[in-house]
């Protein structure tokens, strides 16, 4: 057993568990490949500006 057997369900509880307490957090979904599992998270630092065109958005991590 790894220390992270357990991290991609445990990340898609936390954001199921943010997204029950009314959060916004990124979406995200449990996929695999060759039976190895991975958390699918949706880019949340983008967004488009008026003209069609995709912007970076600034974000800081404290963790």
């Amino acid at each position: 057993m790894t220390a992270v057997e357990d991290s991609v369900t445990n990340e898609a509880f936390s954001m199921a568990l943010a997204e029950a307490m009314k959060l916004s957090p990124a979406r995200s979904n449990i996929c695999s490949v060759l039976n190895r599992p991975f958390l699918l998270v949706e880019r949340y630092d983008r967004q488009l500006d008026p003209r069609g065109q995709l912007q970076r958005l600034h974000q800081e991590d404290f963790c």
